[in-house]
């Protein structure tokens, strides 16, 4: 006698369509119905999986790219700061399509806008907008900056 309990029935004949386990002399099978319906509940399980692996992976998509905005803007910001006052005018731009480095391209996904108002004769509003559509389920992406420029040639350091 074969004593093989998984391959065999007890007249040495292989089943194709279940599995057979011996357990005191009692013969134990799995269905057909039951292991589709096994392979049912795994496939659900696996399909939620996928769902929420997607969902993160297009969520650090949307991470990536506000972080690549913000770095965009708080560069052009400080490039501008760095700027003689009379030269402020020169470095508007508008709707400006910018790659994730922040530089000019025209297949860049972000668009940069720099805006120079004039506050009184010595200091200037200056700032900085980036923009990308879309990125996360229709969100888009707008990260406003500005700040003050005072003309340095007017400061008087002490006597």
């Amino acid at each position: 006698m074969n004593h093989n309990p998984i391959s065999q029935t007890p007249a040495g004949v292989r089943t194709g369509l279940s599995i057979i386990h011996r357990r005191r002399g009692v013969k134990r099978c799995f269905s057909l119905v039951e292991a589709m319906f096994a392979i049912a509940i795994t496939s659900i399980g696996l399909a939620a999986a996928s769902s929420l692996v997607s969902f993160n992976l297009k969520a650090a998509y949307y991470i990536n790219a506000r972080m690549a905005a913000v770095t965009i803007a708080r560069n052009r910001m400080e490039l501008i700061r760095t700027v003689p006052f009379a030269d402020l005018p020169l470095y508007q731009e508008n709707r400006t399509r910018v790659n994730a480095s922040g530089f000019p391209d025209p297949a860049g996904r972000f668009y940069r806008t720099s805006t120079i108002g004039s506050l009184a004769d010595s200091t200037r509003q200056v700032g900085v907008s980036v923009f990308s559509p879309g990125v996360f389920r229709g969100q888009d992406i707008v990260i406003p900056l500005s700040t003050i420029v005072m003309d340095k040639s007017l400061i008087v350091v002490g006597k």
